[in-house]
């Protein structure tokens, strides 16, 4: 559940309250969109060289699926290895029991893989 692109996660999130907070003012405002300029993620996309698990919840209102997706799509599009796990069932936290353990094996075999 990561933030990559925060000019569309600020319309699409259901806590608007934080955004609105943290970057000054609505989406369309002069000090919000300095800020996404600033600090967006997807506009160094093109620097991220790490290999990344991205694991995204379509259920999730507040961090919303395309979220994940964006990343995922932005890492495979520079070569960077990536994986996408996508729980259909779940929202900001993975709860269910058989999903809590494929979301674990998931994290553990991208670590052996990865960090060894």
């Amino acid at each position: 559940m990561r933030v990559f692109n925060l000019e569309s996660m600020a319309l699409a999130t259901e806590e608007l309250w934080f955004v609105e907070w943290e970057f000054g003012g609505p989406p369309w405002s002069t000090a919000a969109r300095r800020n996404f300029t600033k600090c967006s993620p997807h506009l160094s996309a093109d620097k991220i060289k790490t290999p990344t698990l991205v694991i995204t919840n379509e259920l999730d209102f507040r961090v919303p699926v395309d979220q994940g997706l964006q990343l995922f799509t932005a890492l495979r599009r520079n070569s960077v290895p990536a994986e996408a796990l996508v729980f259909p069932d779940e929202g900001h936290w993975v709860l269910a029991a058989l999903n809590s353990k494929r979301w674990h094996e998931a994290v553990f075999n991208w670590m052996k893989q990865y960090l060894r």
